[in-house]
């Protein structure tokens, strides 16, 4: 398993201060907050810049 998503406390930055989660937000304006890793890091990628730029209407559907 490459991450874990849990909702978002603090969005202040990309990464929250007090660990090293990855914060993440979702097309319908949700967040969350996956574990620290690069399949993480991707996810964000997938999620906030491909998503809004290619399909109609972007939606999350599952995340493990």
């Amino acid at each position: 398993m490459c991450f874990r998503a849990e909702p978002a406390r603090g969005l202040g930055s990309e990464k929250n201060d007090s660990d090293d989660n990855v914060a993440v937000k979702l097309p319908n304006g949700d967040s969350r907050r996956l574990s620290a890793g690069p399949c993480s890091e991707l996810t964000k990628q997938v999620i906030e810049i491909f998503a809004p730029r290619f399909p109609k209407m972007p939606t999350v559907i599952f995340m493990t």
